[in-house]
């Protein structure tokens, strides 16, 4: 079996711990492999075989690359429905920004920048002035993100917005392991089902579901980047840490105390679902002080 590094599990990485997402990905490279896991590059070969199998649509092969090529982040553009009104305008982020990401990708944790390089291949940092600043990711497209950086982000904000987009992958990698939804196809159909951790707009099972856990995985980097202090009233890129924990817990009451709860989540979403909100819930002295 391949080595995890040493290192202490946190609250999918800060939810589940590193190595139950490791685990994940080891077993779901292994359905792709001829013989057993037993090294990085094994890992990194069944994995991305698996994600080939199972995309609905293509992301760039690996290793982990900034995309340049203007045909390519025209693609994603349209892909992640970020297209600009001006097509003429170039997409490319200034070089600033690249160096931007490469700060925000070496303070995640060692253990979050081996996940996010075994699933992430392509990033497409989008020029702020031609695309929103925000990120996305396709959990039909696994490999691929996309990020407009803010004028006034630092790199911690970027690195939000790395494990924002991480955690869906790694939900996606743990759907695929053990089923999230008694009706998958229902689950990411768009309907107003349930209110978001982070903005609390009303989405579909799918989305409210990830986006608790994204609530709760931002904290958790957060924790880990002051060093266990977890009250910041100026907040990052999702906000203050008030804001989103009280918008987060709203959204896991409704999801977890919803009647026909069961009607829609699997037994393993549900228990994703409560740790989030444990630790969710275990900000909240701090935040009274």
């Amino acid at each position: 079996m391949i080595p995890a590094t040493d290192g202490e599990d946190v609250i999918v990485y800060y939810t589940s711990g590193f190595h139950e997402c490791l685990s994940n990905l080891v077993v779901l490279a292994s359905t792709r492999m001829n013989g057993a896991v037993r090294t990085e590059q094994d890992l990194a070969t069944g994995l991305r075989n698996f994600i080939a199998a199972t995309n609905t649509t293509q992301a760039a092969p690996g290793p982990l690359h900034i995309v340049d090529d203007e045909d390519r982040l025209r693609t994603l553009a349209r892909q992640f429905g970020r297209e600009p009104a001006d097509r003429r305008r170039k997409l490319a982020a200034l070089p600033e920004m690249v160096e931007l990401f490469q700060d925000a990708l070496n303070i995640l944790p060692p253990q979050a920048q081996r996940l996010f390089r075994l699933l992430v291949t392509e990033v497409a940092l989008f020029d702020s002035e031609v695309v929103v600043p925000g990120s996305g990711a396709l959990v039909e497209q696994v490999g691929s993100i996309y990020i407009a950086v803010g004028a006034d982000w630092t790199a911690s904000d970027v690195a939000e917005c790395l494990v924002h987009e991480m955690t869906h992958l790694l939900l996606r990698c743990d759907e695929h392991r053990y089923g999230h939804y008694v009706n998958p196809a229902d689950a990411v159909r768009e309907q107003k089902f349930s209110r978001t951790a982070v903005s609390l707009t009303q989405r579909s099972p799918m989305v409210a579901f990830h986006s608790l856990v994204v609530a709760a995985e931002i904290m958790g980097l957060r924790s880990q980047l002051r060093g266990g202090n977890r009250n910041s009233p100026a907040g990052g890129a999702h906000g203050p840490d008030k804001l989103l924990v009280h918008r987060a817990l709203q959204c896991a009451d409704e999801l977890l105390q919803r009647t026909d709860r069961d009607n829609h989540y699997r037994e393993r979403a549900i228990v994703l679902m409560e740790h989030a909100a444990t630790g969710l819930r275990s900000a909240l002295p701090e935040m009274a002080l």
